[in-house]
């Protein structure tokens, strides 16, 4: 599973569904490891399913995850619950913030690819 890659452009046109799309709105992202390999579902392995998930939400002025939602499906439903629970439960944001420095919602976009290096 591919979360973040960060590679010359070149190396990109390497991955099976293309450049990650990552975009908080203005907030950063706090915790790194808010997904591991280990999320991966073990029937989507055993059954070599894999798929890309693009999920959108909204990061708060706390710097929770809100209102997250499957935008494009991976056409796996195993594969498609997983973003948003770990967002939910475990992403941390340093909210975005207005033109007078206070935190503000933003609206954030999202791709978590699923697929297992050959």
């Amino acid at each position: 599973m591919s979360l973040f890659i960060a590679m010359p452009v070149a190396a990109q046109s390497t991955l099976p569904f293309g450049i990650p799309i990552k975009d908080f709105g203005g907030a950063t992202l706090l915790t790194q490891n808010w997904m591991s390999f280990q999320d991966y579902p073990d029937s989507a392995m055993r059954s070599d399913v894999e798929g890309r998930v693009i999920v959108g939400f909204d990061i708060g002025v706390t710097g929770r995850v809100e209102n997250c939602a499957v935008r494009t499906s991976s056409g796996y439903k195993v594969l498609d619950d997983v973003p948003c629970r770990l967002l939910n439960r475990k992403a941390r944001f340093r909210p975005a913030v207005d033109e007078s420095g206070s935190a503000r919602v933003a609206q954030a976009v999202l791709s978590v690819d699923f697929w297992m290096p050959r």
